[in-house]
């Protein structure tokens, strides 16, 4: 990155306050649109000191719905930039911000290319991703007070900073009314169910295994997945293999 944009890479002083000014924070973010690693931020945002903040919050993707709706909603400026790194980079240097936040590192990687940069004085990454960045271009690790062990500080490159409690707050999901049953899925009432709600690329093949061992104990287990179509074939031939597995139901919603 500092190839590529050697005049995005150096040192920003902290712009001074002038009278009647906020601190200037910005939020950028590939995923500000309903996900598990950054919904949470709108509570940041919405409970946030506004008479000592101005909320900025920059949007690098292209799926708005209704929690983008809430990101606008809740910031003093908001600018959907998709695809367009050196675009988004001009945004945020020209907002002369004084603090940057990455609520997730990991998924995205122009996001990660972008957090290589020096784009405000002080840079930030909390826990939508909870693991360290290694980058020398993020100063401090936004965590939780509760989900840190013994000297935490060793598993991070930036400063650890912990917030109270879990440091967020997340919204209330709507719970809509039950309006299926198991037999809409093929599953019985004498089913033992096991929902495999992780998205299925977080599946690995070396430990498919243990799917069939729960199932060569457990004669009642089904398994659910959600979204598992691209895990299917993979899943069945391992219960073919295992011959006296063949007749467990592996359900795909």
């Amino acid at each position: 990155m500092a190839a590529n944009f050697p005049k995005w890479v150096v040192p920003l002083s902290m712009p001074k306050l002038q009278q009647q000014e906020r601190i200037r924070i910005g939020y950028a973010s590939h995923y500000l649109h309903f996900y598990s690693g950054t919904l949470w931020l709108t509570g940041w945002l919405r409970y946030c000191d506004h008479q000592n903040f101005e909320i900025y919050c920059y949007y690098t993707g292209n799926q708005p719905d209704l929690i983008t709706q809430q990101f606008k909603d809740y910031s003093d400026f908001f600018y959907k930039i998709p695809d367009n790194l050196p675009a988004v980079c001009k945004q945020i240097l020209a907002d002369k911000l004084h603090i940057l936040v990455y609520p997730e590192m990991g998924m995205d990687p122009p996001t990660m290319q972008m957090a290589g940069l020096r784009l405000a004085p002080i840079q930030c990454v909390p826990w939508g991703h909870p693991v360290t960045t290694g980058l020398p271009s993020i100063d401090y690790f936004l965590s939780s007070e509760l989900m840190e062990g013994e000297n935490p500080q060793e598993h991070y490159s930036e400063k650890l900073i912990l917030l109270p409690n879990i440091g967020v707050t997340y919204p209330k999901p709507y719970i809509p009314p039950i309006v299926k049953s198991r037999s809409d899925y093929s599953l019985s009432d004498n089913d033992v169910i096991y929902l495999c709600c992780q998205a299925p690329f977080q599946y690995l093949p070396q430990y498919d295994f243990i799917l069939a061992e729960i199932a060569h104990r457990i004669p009642q287990a089904r398994f659910v997945f959600l979204r598992g179509t691209v895990l299917k074939s993979r899943l069945h031939n391992l219960f073919l293999l295992l011959r006296d597995l063949i007749a467990k139901i592996i359900v795909f919603i």
